[in-house]
C-alpha cells in the first residue's frame, strides 16, 4: 500500500513523497536559509543540527522485509528527491537531506515499532478488576475499586472497606457478589484482602501476574477503576518516582490521572503484570498519584477465619 507523507520545506511550502514499501526513518523538515548564507553553508549547519536530533522526533514510514531491500529503497527514494529537486525552478531555495542523513533503515523487531499494549491490557485485564460498594450501619454507601486476586478473593484499599458493615464488589460481566468477609488486612500498607459469598461459578475464572521487581522511573504504567464512578476506566502515565513513607514503606509515584473511586484498582506495567494498587491523589501536585506495591500483599496479616465485616471494624487481627 503506498503511504503518502507531508514534509514541510522553504517558504512554509508542502511537498508530498511516497514510499512503495519500507519502514524508513524520515528527517525532520529543514530550516529556511538565512539571507546572506549560502546553499553550500545552509546545508552543512542542517546537517548538523539533523545529527543531533533525536530519532525518536523522526517519522516513519512502513517497513522492508530484508536490510537489503531497505537499503536500495532508501536510495531509489533519495535519488527521485534530488531529480524533484533539480527540476523545480527554486532548487537554489529548497535543500533535501539525502543519502543516509534523511533515512535509516531500521530491523522490523526494532522496539519503536512495537504497537501501542493498551487495548491488550485493557481486555486482558478489566475482567478482573471490580466495583467495590461499601455501606455503613446507617445505609449510606461509597464506591471504591479492587482487583481480582484469585477467584472469590479480592484486594482493594483498606480505607475502601473501612468503616463498612457490608459490601459487595460488581464484575465488568454484570455479576453483583456480596462480600463475605476480611480475611487479612494492613492499615500501614491500605490493603485488605476480602473473601466473596454465594456461588462460586459466578466468580470469573483467573488471576493476575505480578511483576518480580519494582518498576522504573520513566516507565509507562495504566491504571484501571471507576473514577466518579466511571466503571472500568483505563488510563495511561508513567513512573514519576519511588517513595519512602514511614508507614507504608515504598509507594509508586506515577502521572495516570486518578480520582475519587479509583483507590484500590491495580495499577499494570506494559506486560500485563500488576505492580500495585492504586492509593490516593497527591493534593496540590496536579497528577502526582501514589500506589502501593504489590510487594505490600506479603505484609496482609491473615485472620484465623474469614472476618465479618460489620465484626471487623477495620482489623482482622
Amino acid at each position: 500500500m503506498r503511504l503518502v507523507i507531508a514534509a514541510a520545506v522553504f517558504a512554509g511550502a508542502l511537498w508530498v513523497t511516497r514510499a512503495d514499501a519500507g519502514w524508513y526513518l524520515i528527517a525532520p523538515p529543514i530550516n529556511e536559509r538565512p539571507a546572506g548564507t549560502s546553499s553550500a553553508e545552509h546545508l552543512d549547519r542542517e546537517r548538523a543540527r539533523l545529527r543531533s536530533v533525536p530519532k525518536s522526533d523522526w517519522g516513519w514510514l512502513r517497513a522492508y522485509d530484508s536490510a537489503e531491500a531497505c537499503e536500495a529503497g532508501r536510495k531509489a527514494e533519495g535519488q527521485r528527491r534530488v531529480d524533484q529537486r533539480r527540476a523545480d525552478a527554486k532548487a537554489h531555495q529548497i535543500t533535501w537531506m539525502i543519502q543516509g542523513l534523511w533515512a535509516e533503515c531500521v530491523a522490523s523487531d526494532d522496539p519503536r515499532l512495537a504497537e501501542d499494549p493498551g487495548p491488550r491490557l485493557y481486555e486482558q485485564l478489566a475482567p478482573l478488576v471490580v466495583v467495590v460498594i461499601g455501606r455503613d450501619a446507617q445505609g449510606q454507601g461509597w464506591h471504591g475499586s479492587g482487583m481480582q486476586a484469585a477467584p472469590g478473593l479480592i484486594l482493594t484499599n483498606y480505607h475502601v472497606l473501612k468503616g463498612a458493615t457490608g459490601a459487595e464488589v460488581i464484575y465488568r460481566s454484570g455479576a453483583r457478589i456480596p462480600v463475605a468477609g476480611v480475611i487479612a488486612d494492613d492499615p500501614n500498607a491500605d490493603l485488605v484482602l476480602v473473601s466473596l459469598a454465594g456461588d462460586p461459578g459466578r466468580w470469573p475464572a483467573g488471576e493476575p501476574t505480578w511483576s518480580n521487581t519494582l518498576p522504573r522511573v520513566g516507565e509507562a504504567v495504566w491504571a484501571i477503576g471507576a473514577p466518579q464512578g466511571l466503571a472500568w476506566t483505563f488510563t495511561r502515565g508513567t513512573v514519576a518516582q519511588l517513595q519512602q513513607d514511614a508507614k507504608a514503606g515504598t509507594l509508586i509515584l506515577f502521572t495516570a490521572p486518578i480520582a475519587p473511586g479509583s483507590s484500590g484498582g491495580p495499577l499494570i506495567n506494559d506486560r500485563g503484570e500488576i505492580l500495585g494498587f492504586v492509593r490516593s491523589m497527591i493534593r496540590g501536585a496536579q497528577i502526582l498519584n501514589q500506589a502501593v506495591p504489590h510487594t505490600a500483599v506479603d505484609t496482609l496479616t491473615l485472620a484465623k477465619r474469614v472476618v465479618p465485616l460489620p465484626e471487623w471494624r477495620g482489623s482482622a487481627r
